[in-house]
């Protein structure tokens, strides 16, 4: 189906594109202080770009959209758990993305 999350398969019911979510996660990094996140967010990007893009558009941006946003906030947050296990505020992240 060309609606779904290349990773889990569900339908994504939450369109961000991957840039509008890594940028999202980048001023969630930036307005708690931890300005190296960002490097570890931007590998995540890299990780998906080779991913087929899906019919669904980007809320945000109007962008193609190739996983769900919580397939890769999960693989964000794995980068971000790998620097600092403490830096994981899935709410917090939640929250920022949804605005």
């Amino acid at each position: 189906m060309a609606d779904t999350c290349h990773v889990c398969g569900e339908v994504i019911t939450t369109p961000l594109c991957e840039n509008c979510a890594a940028e999202a996660l980048k001023e969630w990094a930036l307005s708690r202080g931890m300005p190296h996140l960002i490097a570890r967010i931007n590998q995540s990007l890299v990780m998906f770009k080779d991913y087929p893009i899906t019919d669904v558009r980007c809320v945000r941006c109007g962008g193609p959209v190739k996983v769900c946003t919580f397939c890769f906030t999960n693989e964000a947050l794995g980068k971000i758990v790998s620097l600092h296990s403490h830096h994981t505020d899935m709410f917090s992240i939640m929250s920022d993305l949804e605005t």
